[in-house]
């Protein structure tokens, strides 16, 4: 589980994200983005590729991953749709 700490630093890295998103999007579109400290610290092809960057440069330390895309999909899962309507737990 996730420490203040650690939720308040991937909060400050979406912010940086958000900030820079429209020149990401000018230039990397469709790409996955390692941002650090509110830094770009590079551009991947794919999801794992960008992970992969963040772990073997940042080790266990927060960073964050995004798709550099106009609009960020939101998941929902109704109740419904998971078979929890009559779930006996």
């Amino acid at each position: 589980m996730a420490t203040d700490q650690q939720r308040q630093a991937i909060a400050r890295e979406i912010v940086a994200f958000d900030a820079m998103k429209a020149e990401l999007l000018r230039h990397y579109e469709g790409q996955f983005a390692l941002v650090k400290s509110g830094q770009l610290e590079g551009t991947f092809t794919t999801e794992n590729e960008a992970y992969d960057a963040g772990v073997k440069k940042f080790g266990v330390d927060t960073f964050l991953v995004r798709p550099v895309i106009k609009d960020v999909p939101i998941a929902a899962m109704p109740a419904l749709f998971a078979g929890l309507i009559d779930a006996r737990l």
